[in-house]
């Protein structure tokens, strides 16, 4: 006490659940549990872990044709990497993608959902919507899934279609840092009517 008072530590260390959701883990003293002979007692404390995902999931999109007039379909596949070190196994993955403009899905739509290690999930893509939603998917650790889903260009112009960071979920907490981004060409047909004047209605010779 007084000038010749101590700060003493007490370090032990400690371990995270090996396959645990992303959490804040909190840690707390009460007040009053430490004991001294003299009476002197600690106010509460407490302390806070935060665990992080271990791992994350690359997203990469693509358009087969990547050229299409309007009103053409293209198959539009989303690949979802769960092989970035150290990947873990993934339940009830799910994922939103917002088609752009002039974008919509195809008639028929034809969902699908492949690979090894790739299974469960829940597809809702319906003919003339704007959006494709996977649920409830399971990717194995180390798999490389592909949503499949068909879609037709009703304007012409370049249609990019962008998976934003962070819009895969999953039970783990694993998502995805970078978008994913690609972009479907549609080409279109203009009919166009051509007239010409001078300004002058007769003329003479020369």
């Amino acid at each position: 006490g007084g000038a010749a008072a101590t700060a003493c530590t007490v370090a032990i260390d400690v371990a995270t659940p090996p396959a645990g959701a992303p959490a804040t883990y909190t840690n707390s003293i009460p007040a009053n549990a430490v004991t001294t002979a003299q009476g002197v007692t600690n106010a509460a404390a407490t302390a806070n872990l935060v665990l992080s995902p271990p791992t994350s999931v690359t997203v990469n999109k693509s358009f087969t044709p990547t050229t299409v007039a309007v009103g053409g379909t293209s198959v539009m596949a989303i690949q979802l990497r769960n092989n970035n070190a150290p990947s873990i196994a993934l339940t009830g993955v799910g994922l939103v993608d917002s088609l752009p403009a002039g974008m919509v899905i195809a008639n028929p739509p034809a969902p699908s959902f492949t690979g090894t290690g790739c299974s469960g999930a829940t597809i809702t893509a319906v003919n003339g919507a704007a959006t494709v939603t996977l649920s409830g998917a399971n990717v194995n650790a180390g798999s490389i899934c592909t949503l499949n889903v068909n879609v037709r260009a009703t304007v012409s112009g370049n249609l990019i279609n962008t998976i934003a960071p962070l819009s895969l979920t999953s039970t783990q907490g694993v998502s995805n840092p970078l978008q994913g981004t690609a972009t479907l060409a549609a080409t279109g047909t203009v009919n166009l009517n051509v007239t010409k004047t001078n300004g002058v209605t007769s003329l003479t010779p020369g």
